[in-house]
Order: C-alpha cells, then structure tokens, then sequence
C-alpha cells in the first residue's frame, strides 16, 4: 500500500526532449545530490512510528535496477543547508563522465511542518549554484526534488529539462521514484498546491485574485 501511494504521488512538472524514462540497461547515470543517499529524510516531518532507517536510499534502489552496461556513479555534492561548496569539483567530475545526471535535492525533513516556516523557499543552501554547474556542462539534468511545500523553482523550470515532484513519499520512496526514473510506472499525480515563481508571490489564493 505504501508503495501504491508513492507511485500515485509522484508529479512530473517537466520532461522536454523525453529524457525520461532513462534506459536501466545502457544509460550512463550520475547521481548528484544531498537526498540521493538521504534515507532517513525521505519520511518527512511527521512520520509518526516511520523509520528511516529501514528506508532503502534513492541511489541504492537506481543502482539495483541498472545492469550492465548501464553504470551509476554517485557524488553528494554540497548539504542540505550549508553554504559549503567543497564537494562541488567531485560532483562536476563525476556528472561530467556520464551521460545524463539525476540530481537529487529539495528541503530536510525538519525543515517543513508545524513551526518551520522559511523566509526564502527556494532551493535550500547552495543546491542552486550547484545546479547551474551541473547544467552547464551540457549533459540533460534530471532534477528529482524532495520537499514538503511548494518551491520557487524558476530557473530549474527554464533551464533543466526534466524536473520529478516526489514530496517526502515515506518507507517506499527509493522504490516508487525508480519506478518512474525507469518507465515502469507513468506519473499520474498532479500538484494539489500552485508553486509560486517567485517567494515574494505567497500567499497564492485559488479563490481570489491579488489586489497588490
């Protein structure tokens, strides 16, 4: 049941050119990204008795469905939230030798829910800068996002071309989102919340226009 839930969850926002589904028997992967190996932020902030412990991580289940000679290569790249940008020159290295690159980012678990109000509700930290990079080295991006609220995502909507919505989806995440990456399930989930362009534009009411 959790992973019926999962899958129905799921939104896909962009997907220009078909770059999704990738090929689990000839694609070159990178998978770049905070949440890649994140298990236990995959249940969100109110998890209850979840435990993410027991999560399998998003890069573990890519990397069991591939074989040969598909390959999946794997670098975090920066934190959730930090403004350390070290781990930039192993992530561009790694992106820059495969084919195409699943990027892996969004919020914390803690960092949506009751009492986590954000100022900014853009890509956290420095995941942003590190998108740009990413893209620039001409490879298609792949950007799978993990967040409990709605993102301001203008650049990654213009300048990515494919962009996955999978919330925080619970103990059968890793699962669900292979599913989709790899075309045996099709997103049918559609967004129960609009996404602003920009932070500045929330509150968005769907039962009211703005006066200014």
């Amino acid at each position: 049941a959790a992973g019926e839930i999962a899958r129905e969850s799921i939104v896909l926002l962009k997907n220009e050119g078909n770059v999704l589904p990738l090929d689990a028997k000839s694609a070159s992967i990178a998978v770049i990204g905070p949440l890649a190996d994140a298990r236990k932020e995959y249940i969100g902030s109110w998890s209850a008795a979840g435990d993410g412990d027991k999560c399998t991580s998003l890069l573990a289940a890519i990397r069991s469905r591939v074989a040969e000679p598909a390959r999946v290569t794997y670098a975090k790249g920066c934190e959730i939230d930090s403004a350390d940008r070290s781990g930039f020159d192993e992530a561009l290295k790694v992106a820059g030798a495969a084919g195409v690159v699943v990027a892996v980012m969004g919020e914390s678990a803690g960092q949506s829910g009751e009492a986590a109000s954000r100022s900014d509700i853009g890509l956290p930290g420095v995941q942003r800068e590190l998108l740009v990079k990413l893209a620039a080295l001409g490879r298609p991006v792949v950007l799978i996002l993990m967040n409990g609220r709605p993102l301001a995502l203008s650049w990654e909507a213009e300048h990515l071309p494919a962009l996955l919505e999978t919330w925080f989806l619970g103990s059968m995440a890793a699962e669900a989102i292979t599913d989709v990456v790899f075309g045996e399930v099709c997103p049918s989930g559609k967004l129960p919340v609009s996404f602003p362009r920009v932070t500045g534009q929330v509150p968005i009411y769907h039962s009211m226009r703005t006066t200014g």
